[in-house]
């Protein structure tokens, strides 16, 4: 949901962002706080999610998946917090 809340307001920092790298001022909308926020709120909730991954166990994969179901499942859902992890930071780093 903060996922997409950030996709589809996401016009109000690009603006505002377009304004900086020309070096004129913006007026202050409450969605550019509201996407920062957002931002913010779906690292710590990526963190959370690993920390917890990472501390118990997960159910395992039917025993009749191949194995290479298995391995790509594995690696896409890993790399689905990379990418939301990436997104966050270089969001805030801007």
């Amino acid at each position: 949901m903060l996922v997409a809340a950030q996709y589809i307001f996401k016009d109000a920092i690009s603006g505002a962002w377009d304004a900086i790298r020309v070096g004129r001022d913006y007026a202050f909308d409450p969605l550019i706080m509201a996407h920062v926020v957002g931002g913010g709120l779906i690292l710590a909730f990526v963190v959370w999610r690993v920390v917890l991954r990472l501390q118990r166990r997960t159910s395992l994969p039917p025993d009749n998946e191949p194995g290479l179901l298995k391995t790509l499942s594995h690696v896409t859902h890993w790399a689905f917090y990379v990418v939301l992890a990436a997104m966050a930071v270089t969001g805030l780093a801007a």
